[in-house]
């Protein structure tokens, strides 16, 4: 008389099915590169824990992950395949995310160098276009008292006449 009862064989179905459906989510999630909808941890319990209405998954017990029937075994070897790759691809992540902020970072140093030369050739090219109109203001005055200069006779000396006697 080791026949199950019907709910225990019920309820054993459920868990089957949920669990593969959980784990076929997953595969889903992982070849979309999603993983958003995963929990953060790459863990057993996370794993356990996720709940998302949008893609039909629910929580499952632990007990049923660490059932000991061939069934559950496959099921549990799957799962763990797949939280190894969660792993590995955020793990990959958090090193593009570090290399894209110290990118990001270099790119930041670089515009604000740039911008300073930018203020910097401004600045000089500024005093630059005021020391050419003072080049010009001072040939000008040069051309104008030259010019001043050719209009001026020279003094000659008058003799001196006995007139201071008049």
């Amino acid at each position: 008389m080791n026949a199950k009862p019907a709910i225990a064989l019920q309820r054993r179905e459920e868990a089957v099915a949920k669990f593969t459906h959980k784990i076929e989510a997953l595969e889903a999630l992982l070849s979309e590169g999603k993983l958003d909808g995963f929990p953060g941890g790459s863990s057993i319990s996370a794993f356990a824990r996720w709940a998302d209405k949008e893609l039909g998954v629910s929580p499952i017990s632990r007990s049923v992950i660490y059932a000991s029937s061939d069934e559950y075994l496959l099921l549990r070897n799957r799962m763990d395949h797949l939280l190894e790759r969660v792993a590995q691809l955020r793990a990959k992540g958090t090193k593009r995310e570090i290399a894209e902020s110290s990118l990001r970072q270099r790119l930041n140093d670089a515009e604000a160098r740039a911008t300073a030369y930018v203020n910097q050739y401004s600045t000089v090219m500024a005093e630059l276009v005021d020391a050419r109109k003072k080049i010009k203001q001072l040939e000008q005055k040069i051309a104008r008292d030259t010019a001043d200069r050719l209009k001026v006779f020279p003094l000659r000396e008058i003799a001196r006449s006995d007139a201071s006697e008049v």
